[in-house]
């Protein structure tokens, strides 16, 4: 039984250990309690060995002992009680005891004396020490929780001090004026100042950049902010460069706003490498536009040269090719002049790109008797390089095919592009025209002429499919992979 349940009603169990060498005795105190009611385990003990043995051998709620016995006494039972430090009511119960040995009894700790011809003062007596006993223990039991509460308690203000004071970070608890309540160690290293000085400033006087004031400010109207930059005032260029966050402290289960935290963290190795980033990538972006301009201008001499050649061929066969060849070659000298112009060096806007491309390859093969139209419809997409050139050429080489075959016994004519995303990484290119249409004798997927091979290893090299119909024009879909956009 735990010794902070202890009962005290005669109608209740509990337990009890009878000290009495006389076994009639002991009987008899037995016999009497089972008659007024109340219900017990007992165990009766005749010597001190046993009693010393049986003390620990369980728990008791109740001691009854005599107060002479052969080897030991009573008060020596009580004696050895009190050594414990274990909490049980005991009583004395003697046939023959003078008034000294009781007062002496009751010095020695006794909780009451009872005389053996008078064991009625026995009941109201075993129901006020269970009680008192009870009462003992259940506060026992609270100030050793309230001990172990206080403990967990420093324990946990202990974890905290340690957290505080050795964060990689600054911390600083300020009231809604700004006046500095705490901070660790690792702030005052940050903002060059020693915590006393620290704990002496308000941070709406100190010399600090005046966009921190205003978030803090902002921060006790119940705000989540945050501060990058130089502390110092000006944005001095000599004061660490930091990273603040702040965050407003509400009164316990309440709305009211009675400060707020700063977490500092000194960034100033981490920004100059950002600068030195930039200033790197702001040199490759430069260089990288002076490759493709150069690169522009080179195709650009190329495709002059190719015209200067062409005024010195006879044969108007060669002149086509050459004309074909210049073509080519124009279409990548685009593609490097849109990205010398572009943001972003690695992607192109490739709708920009088509409607140029269409409009120079129409100023190329357009026939003055042809009166041709076109349309250019391409979703938002920036295609990757690789993707762009061969998307490029790939539309260089069917709309090159087209002005040149597919309208020689109109006066009317219509080309149209068309761009868009079929999933996630397939994209589809559709180019329609409304001309004579392809030859039944032509294969595309066998081709002999040299735009068809050229169409041919485009695809390929786009991991892509072609598809050509006939009807009232010519249609080409082509359905390549491209790469994830991140």
């Amino acid at each position: 039984m735990d010794q902070g349940q202890v009962n005290i009603s005669s109608r209740e169990f509990f337990n009890i250990l009878i000290v009495e060498d006389n076994p009639d005795d002991a009987e008899l105190l037995i016999r009497f309690l089972k008659k007024h009611g109340f219900h017990f385990n007992h165990l009766v003990v005749d010597t001190f060995q046993k009693f010393q043995n049986e003390l620990h051998h369980q728990t008791w709620d109740l001691i009854l002992s005599d107060y002479n016995l052969p080897t030991f006494s009573g008060i020596d039972a009580l004696t050895f009680l009190q050594s414990t430090a274990i909490d049980i009511p005991f009583i004395l119960i003697s046939g023959n005891i003078g008034e000294d040995a009781a007062v002496e009894a009751m010095v020695a700790g006794a909780q009451d004396y009872i005389m053996k011809d008078n064991l009625i003062r026995l009941i109201p007596a075993i129901k006020r020490e269970l009680k008192e006993a009870s009462i003992r223990r259940n506060l026992k039991n609270a100030e050793n929780e309230i001990v172990h509460k206080n403990a967990i308690i420093r324990q946990g203000e202990e974890n905290y001090r340690l957290i505080f004071e050795n964060s990689p970070v600054g911390i600083c608890y300020y009231d809604t004026q700004g006046l500095i309540l705490a901070c660790n160690s690792m702030l005052s290293i940050i903002v060059q100042k020693s915590r006393k000085e620290m704990l002496a400033m308000n941070l709406m006087d100190a010399p600090l950049n005046l966009s921190i004031k205003d978030k803090i400010l902002t921060s006790l109207e119940g705000n989540l902010e945050q501060f990058e930059g130089h502390i110092g005032e000006n944005k001095k260029k000599n004061t660490p460069f930091v990273r603040i966050d702040f965050v407003p402290m509400f009164e316990e289960d309440s709305t009211k706003i009675v400060g707020g935290v700063s977490i500092w963290q000194n960034i100033s190795t981490q920004h100059q490498y950002e600068i030195k980033l930039k200033s790197s990538l702001k040199e490759k972006d430069v260089l990288l536009r002076e490759i493709h301009h150069r690169v522009k201008n080179n195709l650009q001499i190329i495709s002059s040269f190719i015209v200067l050649q062409q005024k010195y061929i006879k044969d108007d066969k060669m002149r086509l090719i050459y004309r074909d060849f210049q073509s080519r070659i124009n279409s990548m000298a685009l593609i490097h002049e849109h990205l010398y112009k572009m943001d972003n060096l690695d992607r192109i806007s490739f709708e920009q790109y088509v409607k140029k491309l269409l409009k120079d390859l129409l100023q190329t093969y357009g026939n003055k008797t042809v009166k041709i139209t076109s349309s250019v419809k391409i979703t938002d997409l920036n295609l990757e390089l690789n993707t762009a050139f061969n998307c490029a050429l790939l539309i260089n080489e069917i709309i090159t095919n087209a002005l040149s075959h597919a309208f020689t016994d109109k006066q009317t004519g219509r080309i149209s592009i068309e761009m868009k995303k079929l999933k996630e990484s397939q994209m589809l290119l559709q180019i329609k025209d409304n001309g004579i249409g392809i030859p039944k004798d032509i294969n595309i997927e066998n081709p002999i002429s040299m735009g068809l091979t050229l169409i041919n290893a485009f695809v390929k090299q786009m991991n892509g499919t072609i598809k050509v119909k006939n009807d009232h024009g010519t249609t080409i879909k082509i359905v390549f992979q491209i790469k994830k956009s991140f």
